[in-house]
């Protein structure tokens, strides 16, 4: 009696969702909150979504789990906590505190995974930097009515708080110019 043995070779394709798009602002404000957010969205075939999880740097800071109650989990950090969060089957967004200290550059990440069989896992990072930006246009005073050739003036250009640092350059007629302070 032959007994003939065939061995089949499975091949099996392992899809995740998609990141379509991850939004992080390139720069935030130390005294607003930043608003984050994850689109996904997966082929005909892909097993249902498991979970969307946030992180900041290596430290998990919120988590989107649809079968699970409750669906969202928010996680203790001390830097760059999470204040709210809404999820769905596409995006997840969350707004997120931010340090007060200037110049820091965070890393986030979205990572997306899925169900059964197979828990594939998708992710993107993003980086912001802690900056207070300028609200307002620069205030000039002192500029006279009209001038003649050559003729000093003393004016004044003020900012409001930023961090760093505004860099104040003064031009005329186009040109840069050097200026005494």
């Amino acid at each position: 009696m032959t007994v003939l043995l065939v061995f089949g070779l499975f091949v099996v394709i392992v899809t995740a969702h998609n990141i379509t798009l991850l939004e992080v602002p390139r720069y935030g404000d130390p005294y607003r909150e930043a608003n984050l957010k994850c689109h996904y969205a997966n082929d005909k075939g892909d097993p249902p979504l498991h979970s969307v999880k946030w992180y900041r740097g290596n430290n998990e800071i919120f988590r989107y789990s649809p079968g699970q109650q409750p669906q969202t989990r928010t996680f203790n950090t001390t830097i760059a906590g999470v204040t709210r969060g809404s999820c769905n089957e596409h995006v997840c967004s969350i707004s997120v505190v931010l340090p007060r200290t200037y110049n820091m550059r965070l890393s986030f990440t979205c990572e997306v995974s899925t169900e059964r069989p197979r828990f594939a896992v998708v992710k993107q990072t993003k980086n912001l930097t802690v900056a207070v930006t300028l609200k307002d246009d620069p205030l000039v005073v002192g500029v006279p009515t009209s001038a003649q050739l050559g003729e000093d003036m003393e004016l004044n250009c003020t900012t409001g708080p930023a961090m760093p640092p505004a860099n104040i350059m003064w031009y005329i007629d186009g040109r840069p110019e050097r200026v005494n302070v």
